[in-house]
C-alpha cells in the first residue's frame, strides 16, 4: 500500500480510537495530513534532504563514491558553507597540512598569487598575498603538528540534534548512545547472514521493525531514557507521519524542518547513506521509481531519540532566535581561516597541474600536416623517434592509476609494445554467475545497470582429467552447502562448544603456519587463472548470451564501442592484450576497493575474457568490416589481469591462442615480468619495503593491514593519444584514457569519456579526499579495530555508524600522508569547441567544473587553456602562471 493510502486510512482509523479512548488525535497522526497538499511539501522536503545523502555500498560491491555527490550544484566552497550550517563536515585541509607542505616546497609564492588572481581576477591581490603568507609563517612557528591534514574540532554546528546538544551541555554523551542504539537495530535489521538469530520482523520496513523492537527492548531505558518503550508506542505507524509528528512536538519552525533532518542525516552518515543505498536497489529496471522509506525511517527513529531526550530531560531549544540568528547565513565567520584556506587549497593544485603540463612535451596544431598520422595530429616532435610505425603488441589497460607504473615500464623495456587506457569493464556491463550459482555480481560501473548475465560453464569431458559440466556444478554446489554446514556447526548453540574443544587444535596448525610466513590454503578471493598456477580458467557460456536476446549484431555493437573509446578501430597489432585488474589481499574486509572500480568493485578479469572472446570471433570480425572496421586476420585477442597488489600480470585462456602466436606470447611473458619487476621495485620505498619478495609477500599476509597503497595519490586524469604521456613518469597519479580526436568527428566517444569513466574518477578523486580532509565524517577510522557487520559493512569497535570511507592506513602512515587532498585535474587533448558541446549538453558535467568540483585543461592545437567558472578558455602558459592568469587571455566560452 502506497503511504499516502496507509496514512490516510491511519487517519480515518485512530480518528475513532482517539473518541473512544479520549486521546487526542495529534498522538498517533498529525493533523497536517489531513490535507493532501501538505502530504506533497513534506515529500518534497524528504527527497531534497534524501538528495544531499550519498549512498554507500555493501562490502561485496565496495566501491568509491562521492560522499559530496548531493552537493555538486552548489560550488565548492559554498557546499562548505552549506555543510557546516548543520554539521562539524569540512572540505578545506588544515592550516596546518598547507604550512608543512609550504615549508617543503611543494607550491611557492607564485602559486598563492596565480590562485589569487584566478578566484579575484582584476583585482590588486599584493595585501591579500601578504596576509596569506604572514598566516603560513606564523603557523610554521607556533604549530608542533604541521603534517596535520584535518582541522581542530570545532563547536557545535547552528543546526543541531537535541542528543548533540545536550551531550554538549551534560556529562553524558547522548550522542554516542543513540548512535549505538539505532546502529545496533540497523545492523540487526540489515544481517545477510552472519548473524546466527535473524531478527524476527526483518521482512518488514526499517522504521516498522525497529518501532516493534523498541517497544519490548529495555535497553535504552536502563541508560537512562525512562518510559522510551511507552513512547515509542505512541508513535505513528509510518515513518513519514512520525517524522511531521515530532518535528511538530519539538516545535521547529517549518523553514528549519529540512535543516533539522540533515543535521540528523550527517550525524550518522554512514548509516544514512547505506539506507539510500536501499532505495536505490527499489528500481532494478531503471524507471526512475525510487523509494527510500528506509533513509526516511532512519531520520524518523534518529527524531524518536531527539524527542524522547528533550521531554525527559525537559531540554528545550528556542528555535525562534536560532532561526533570526545572522549564522545561519552561509556567509558565517572566517575565525578557522577559511578563506585562506580556500587560496592555498588551489595554489597546491595549481603547483601540481603547472608540474604535470610541464613534463608533456610541447604539441604541434592539429593542422600541422608534417606530423606523422600515427600521432593524431597531437604529438611532439619526437613522438615518432621511440615508437615503430606499427606495433607489435597493443595491450590495453584499465584507466586506473595504479597502471600507469606499469604501462611506463612496460614500454621501456620493449619498445615494439603498446599501451592504450580505457575503463577496465571494456565496455560490457554484465552480471558475473560463477559455476554452480544462480546469480553473481554485477561487473559495470554503478552508473550503468548489467545488460545480460554471464555464466561459467564446465568443458565437456576430455579422457580421466576434466569432469563434465554436471559433475563440476555439483562439486561447486556440495562445496559451497559443505561450507554453510561447517559454519552452521561452528555458530549454533550446543555445538560450538565441542567444536572449540575437538577442532581447536587443528586451527592452530593453519595460524602458526601464517605467523611463520607459510600460507596453508588459497586465497578464496582470488582465483587466479594463470596456468603459472597450476589452475586453468572456467570457460564461459557465450551461448547463453544468444538465450537473453544479446545476438550476434548486439555483440558487434558492444566491441564496436569497445575500440572506438579506445580509438583503436585501425593499425591492429598481431597481439592485442586486453588487461583488467584486481588486488589481492588476505584479511581484508575492505578488499574491495583496492578492485576495478569501473568493474563494480570486482576483478576486471571476466571483461578482459569476454572481450576477447567476442573479438576472436569472426562472425563478429565480419560485421565490424561492414562497418569500416577491418581486424587483419593475423591479429589474435588475449585476455589477462593486473595483479595491483604483486604487479603481476596474470594470463588468461592460453589454451585458446593458436600456434602461430604461442612464441610471441611467450616473450610477451617475459617482457611483462621484467616491467613488474621494475613496477615493483619503483613502489618499494612508498611501502617502505627492502625488497620484492617482501612486497609480494604482502599479497598473503592476513596481518597486513596496507597490503598495496590503493589509488593514494590520484590527482588527475588525461585524455588524449598516449605518445603525450609515453616515457614520462607521472607518479602513479594519473588516470590514464586514450583518446584520438581524429577518429572522433562527432565527438561521441569524448562524450562518453567525459559522462562516464571522468565521472568515475572525480568520485574516486574525492573518496579520497574526503577521507583525508574529514575522516570523522566520511573515513573509517583504524583498520584494526574493524568489525564486519551482517556481512555487508564495518563498524569501528562494536557499535555506533557504519564506516563508509577510507581507513586510516589507505590514506597514509602515521602523520605521513600519502594521499594529498587536491580536486581532480582533467587534462582533454581536444578542440574546445567539442568539449564546450558535451558541457553544454550534461548539466552534471557543467555542474562539476563551473562549480569547481573539477579543474579542466584543455590542449588544443598545440595550445593549453584553463576552463573557467563562467564556461570561457583561459589559455595558460606554465612556464609563468601568474603572469598569464593577471593578463586575462579569456579566449571562447559558449556555455
Amino acid at each position: 500500500m502506497h503511504p499516502k493510502e496507509f496514512i490516510m486510512n491511519t487517519i480515518a482509523t485512530e480518528q475513532n480510537q482517539s473518541t473512544a479512548t479520549g486521546q487526542p488525535l495529534s498522538v498517533f497522526v498529525p493533523a497536517a495530513y489531513e490535507d493532501p497538499h501538505v502530504y506533497r511539501q513534506v515529500e518534497e522536503l524528504l527527497d531534497q534532504v534524501c538528495e544531499v545523502v550519498s549512498p554507500v555500498w555493501p562490502l561485496k560491491d565496495w566501491i568509491a563514491v562521492n560522499p559530496y555527490a548531493g552537493l555538486s550544484e552548489r560550488s565548492f566552497h559554498e557546499s562548505r558553507d552549506y555543510l557546516r550550517v548543520f554539521s562539524k563536515c569540512e572540505l578545506l585541509p588544515s592550516m596546518d597540512h598547507f604550512a608543512a607542505h609550504y615549508q617543503s616546497g611543494s607550491f611557492a609564492d607564485s602559486h598563492i598569487e596565480a590562485a589569487m588572481l584566478e578566484l579575484s581576477p582584476g583585482k590588486d591581490v599584493s595585501q591579500k598575498k601578504s596576509d596569506v603568507l604572514n598566516a603560513l609563517q606564523s603557523r610554521l612557528h607556533t604549530s608542533s603538528a604541521a603534517t596535520q591534514t584535518t582541522p581542530a574540532p570545532s563547536s557545535l554546528p547552528r543546526i543541531a540534534t537535541i542528543a548533540a546538544r545536550l551531550s554538549a551541555h551534560g556529562e553524558v554523551d547522548w550522542t554516542e548512545i543513540v548512535g549505538d542504539e539505532i546502529g545496533k537495530h540497523c545492523s540487526a535489521h540489515y544481517d545477510e547472514g552472519q548473524s546466527t538469530w535473524a531478527s524476527p520482523w526483518k521482512n518488514l520496513s526499517l522504521y516498522q521493525a525497529w518501532r516493534n523492537t523498541s517497544k519490548i527492548d529495555r535497553g535504552i531505558e536502563i541508560l537512562g531514557l525512562a518510559g522510551f518503550r511507552s513512547f515509542v508506542d505512541e508513535l505513528p505507524h509510518t515513518a513519514e507521519a512520525t517524522i511531521v509528528h515530532l518535528l511538530q512536538r519539538l516545535n521547529i519552525p517549518r523553514a528549519l524542518w529540512e535543516t533539522f533532518l540533515l543535521a540528523h542525516a550527517f550525524s550518522l552518515p554512514g548509516w544514512s547513506g547505506w539506507t539510500k543505498y536501499q532505495g536505490l536497489q527499489t528500481d532494478p529496471t531503471g524507471t526512475g521509481q525510487l523509494q527510500f522509506d528506509d533513509f526516511r525511517g532512519l531520520l524518523a527513529m534518529s527524531l524518536a531519540y531527539d524527542v524522547a531526550i528533550s521531554e525527559t530531560f525537559l531540554f528545550e531549544v528556542n528555535w525562534s532566535s536560532v532561526l533570526d540568528h545572522q549564522s545561519l547565513s552561509l556567509m558565517d565567520s572566517d575565525n578557522d581561516c577559511k578563506s585562506d584556506r580556500k587560496i592555498l587549497l588551489r595554489a597546491m593544485e595549481i603547483a601540481y597541474r603547472d608540474d604535470m603540463l610541464a613534463k608533456l612535451p610541447l604539441t604541434k596544431p592539429a593542422a600541422d600536416n608534417s606530423v606523422d598520422a600515427d600521432c593524431h595530429g597531437q604529438i611532439s616532435d619526437d613522438c615518432t623517434t621511440d615508437t615503430p610505425t606499427k606495433p607489435a603488441v597493443q595491450m590495453a589497460f584499465c584507466i586506473d592509476v595504479r597502471s600507469e607504473r606499469f604501462r611506463r615500464h612496460l614500454e621501456q623495456v620493449d619498445a615494439s609494445v603498446d599501451t592504450l587506457g580505457v575503463a577496465g569493464f571494456f565496455g560490457l556491463p554484465f552480471e558475473y554467475v560463477p559455476l554452480g550459482q544462480s546469480s553473481g555480481d554485477t561487473h559495470a560501473p554503478v552508473l550503468l545497470s548489467p545488460k545480460f548475465a554471464l555464466r561459467e560453464k564446465s568443458s565437456p569431458c576430455v579422457g580421466d582429467r576434466s569432469p563434465s559440466q554436471n559433475d563440476t556444478a555439483e562439486t561447486q554446489t556440495t562445496i559451497k552447502t559443505g561450507k554453510k554446514l561447517w559454519k552452521r556447526l561452528q555458530t549454533s548453540a550446543v555445538g560450538c562448544f565441542s567444536f572449540v574443544e575437538t577442532m581447536g587444535w587443528f586451527s592452530g596448525f593453519d595460524l602458526a603456519a601464517r605467523l611463520m610466513g607459510t600460507k596453508l590454503r588459497n586465497n578464496s578471493r582470488i582465483k587466479s587463472p594463470s596456468s603459472a598456477h597450476g589452475i586453468g580458467a572456467i570457460p564461459l557460456d557465450l551461448d547463453h548470451l544468444v538465450e537473453q536476446g544479446i545476438d550476434l549484431e548486439q555483440q558487434t555493437d558492444l566491441v564496436e564501442g569497445l575500440l572506438s573509446s579506445m580509438g583503436l578501430t585501425d593499425n591492429f597489432a598481431p597481439m592485442v592484450v586486453l588487461c583488467g585488474h584486481g588486488s589481492q589481499t588476505d584479511n581484508n574486509a575492505l578488499a574491495a576497493g583496492l578492485d576495478c572500480g569501473a568493474c563494480g568493485g570486482h576483478s576486471g578479469a571476466p571483461n578482459a575474457r569476454l572481450a576477447a572472446m567476442l573479438l576472436n570471433d569472426r562472425r563478429i570480425q565480419k560485421q565490424l568490416l561492414d562497418r569500416g572496421i577491418e581486424i587483419p586476420a593475423e591479429t589474435h585477442f588475449i585476455a589477462a589481469w593486473h595483479n595491483t597488489t604483486t604487479d603481476q600480470i596474470e594470463w588468461l585462456d592460453l589454451e585458446a591462442i593458436p600456434g602461430s602466436h604461442r612464441a610471441r606470447v611467450t616473450d610477451l611473458q617475459n617482457v611483462a615480468d621484467t616491467a613488474s619487476h621494475l613496477t615493483r621495485e619503483e613502489r618499494l620505498p612508498l611501502l617502505n619495503e627492502s625488497s620484492t619478495e617482501s612486497l609480494i609477500s604482502r599479497a598473503s599476509d592476513w596481518s597486513q593491514t596496507r597490503p598495496e597503497w590503493g589509488l593514494a595519490g590520484n590527482a588527475s586524469m588525461l585524455i588524449g593519444p598516449r605518445e603525450m604521456t609515453r616515457g614520462r613518469s607521472l607518479d602513479g597519479r594519473t588516470f590514464l584514457h586514450s583518446y584520438n580526436q581524429a577518429t572522433d568527428s562527432n565527438g561521441a566517444v569524448l562524450e562518453s569519456i567525459l559522462t562516464a569513466p571522468m565521472v568515475v574518477a572525480h568520485w574516486i578523486n574525492m573518496q579520497y579526499y574526503a577521507s583525508t580532509v574529514d575522516p570523522t565524517h566520511f573515513g573509517s577510522g583504524c583498520k584494526t579495530i574493524h568489525n564486519v557487520v551482517g556481512q555487508f559493512g564495518v563498524l569501528s569497535g562494536n557499535g555506533g555508524d557504519l564506516q563508509a570511507g577510507l581507513p586510516n592506513q589507505s590514506l597514509g602512515c602515521g602523520l605521513k600522508m600519502q594521499h594529498l587532498p587536491l580536486r581532480l585535474q582533467t587534462v582533454v587533448v581536444a578542440s574546445r569547441e567539442s568539449i564546450d558541446r558535451v558541457i553544454a549538453k550534461h548539466a552534471n558535467i557543467r555542474n562539476l567544473l563551473q562549480n569547481g568540483w573539477v579543474h579542466m585543461v584543455a590542449i588544443d592545437s598545440g595550445q593549453k587553456y584553463r576552463y573557467h567558472s563562467d564556461g570561457s578558455w583561459v589559455q595558460l602558459q606554465t612556464e609563468n602562471t601568474s603572469q598569464a592568469e593577471s593578463e586575462w587571455q579569456v579566449v571562447g566560452g559558449t556555455c
